[in-house]
């Protein structure tokens, strides 16, 4: 038989067991579900969120739809293909350039889209091609410009150009054809004339394809003569008897070219180092970036300077000759200045 504190004890145990075995029924059958539902809470909400943010995608996204539904051939895969060669037949045409146009095959994605593709190899001047890879560029409608090739002739003065040209064709809007978009229609060749594409010039200028020269240093310079005190009042520089105007400022394979425009005769001439420009002798190209003469909060990236009558003037670049302006002491470039 127990005794008081056996069974004193007894009672004790017995309770924490009965207290766990509750716990543990009532963490199974309440807790354990509460958590299950926090848990089924915490994913609905997470997929909501992704659903929104999918919603909102999907309506920015459709909104662009339209407009760059407009700038396509329409949803006829052979009607589209037919366009887009006489497009491009059009563009070479107008250029003056051979033409060669092979269709090829595109992929394609059931109920969105197919590519429609075009190979083009032609061949001609540099400022040509030039002018059609320009007008490609500058094309409304939706397209894309792979495995772009230029092979130089270098006996007959012209470059090879090979390059494929694509566009998409889209499907069927409920069982219905697109029509081709209205900015499809244009072709505007006066996009040569902007100042965009005169920027390319640089290109047929340099002629990147020229034979390998080796670079032979120019011979040193004398050091140019001391120009008169400052107290000597500056002579005005006389005007040129015909209208010039600097176009560019380059330099190869060492040596520096003018290229001097004569609004008069309409011409182009390539100055150096000792010709006369503006009533003087060209002395050197000055590639510093300082404020522009009658704009100071404009800077100039370089101007050709020439010496006359014992003084330095300036010609900045895109400047007619008769906007030359005198240089201060302060304002000559290191090579001029006093030693």
């Amino acid at each position: 038989m127990m005794n008081g504190k056996e069974k004193i004890l007894a009672i004790i145990v017995g309770s924490f067991v009965a207290v766990f075995v509750l716990y543990m029924t009532v963490d199974k059958l309440v807790f354990a579900k509460i958590k299950s539902i926090k848990a089924q809470q915490a994913r609905a909400t997470s997929a909501l969120g992704l659903n929104k943010i999918s919603k909102e995608k999907y309506l920015r996204e459709g909104a662009r739809l339209p407009g760059l539904l407009a700038k396509t051939f329409g949803s006829d895969e052979n009607v589209a293909s037919e366009r887009v060669r006489a497009r491009l037949d059009g563009l070479l045409k107008s250029g003056n350039l051979g033409i060669s146009l092979t269709p090829q095959g595109g992929s394609k994605i059931q109920g969105r889209y197919k590519e429609v593709t075009w190979q083009v190899d032609t061949r001609g001047e540099m400022a040509d091609l030039i002018n059609f890879l320009f007008l490609l560029d500058k094309e409304p409608y939706l397209h894309r410009i792979e495995g772009l090739t230029l092979t130089p002739e270098l006996r007959a003065g012209k470059t090879k150009l090979k390059l494929r040209f694509i566009t998409l064709a889209p499907a069927k809007w409920k069982g219905k054809d697109i029509a081709p978009g209205e900015v499809a229609e244009k072709l505007d060749r006066r996009q040569l004339d902007t100042a965009q594409r005169k920027i390319y010039d640089l290109i047929t200028l340099r002629d990147a394809f020229r034979p390998y020269r080796k670079y032979n240093p120019p011979p040193k310079r004398k050091p140019p003569p001391k120009p008169p005190a400052e107290k000597k009042p500056a002579p005005k520089p006389p005007p040129p008897p015909d209208r010039q105007k600097v176009i560019s400022l380059a330099t190869w394979a060492g040596q520096q070219e003018v290229h001097v425009q004569n609004l008069t005769k309409n011409i182009t001439e390539v100055l150096r180092s000792g010709d006369e420009l503006a009533g003087g002798k060209i002395l050197m190209i000055d590639y510093r970036r300082m404020p522009m003469p009658d704009k100071p909060d404009v800077l100039s990236p370089s101007r050709v300077i020439v010496i006359k009558d014992g003084w330095y003037w300036a010609i900045e670049l895109g400047q007619e000759a008769t906007k030359s302006h005198r240089l201060t002491e302060k304002d000559l470039p290191e090579e001029l200045q006093p030693k």
